[in-house]
């Protein structure tokens, strides 16, 4: 068995031999999406106790692995906001520049949104307003000293 990700989803496959062929075919056993890393039911089924240890030991070490590109992405952050303002620093161009704020301020609302959620839905709320990212935040965002 091995397992093929593409896109949005992970295949899982299965070589069967093919004696009319005298080779080996790959026959899909189940289609799982990454959102939700979950195998059907029905597929579920279908398959042998082996098979199943063999996709679930799979999903442990994606999820792991996901799980560590997500920290390292978010310990580069420093980094990568560094850059970001450099290269701020650097452009002319202000249509690129508002879109770049806004990437910014939206992140910082997500977070506190995040932050805040541990706090109390309520207070999230009242300070965040609509949660849409006002141009004179964004601008206040990317005026701050650094």
């Amino acid at each position: 068995m091995h397992f093929r990700v593409r896109g949005n989803k992970i295949q899982v496959l299965r070589s069967v031999y093919d004696p009319s062929l005298q080779r080996s075919q790959s026959r899909t056993l189940c289609v799982i999406s990454k959102s939700t890393l979950k195998v059907s039911d029905e597929a579920m089924v279908d398959l042998s106790e082996i098979e199943r240890a063999e996709i679930e030991a799979f999903l442990a070490s994606y999820r792991n692995t996901q799980l560590l590109k997500q920290k390292l992405t978010a310990h580069q952050l420093p980094d990568t906001v560094a850059d970001v303002v450099e290269y701020f620093n650097l452009l002319e161009d202000g249509a690129e520049k508002d879109v770049i704020r806004n990437f910014i301020a939206q992140a910082v609302l997500d977070l506190r949104r995040l932050d805040d959620g541990k706090r109390g839905r309520q207070q999230s709320d009242a300070k965040l307003g609509s949660g849409k990212v006002s141009v004179a935040a964004s601008k206040r965002i990317s005026e701050e000293p650094t």
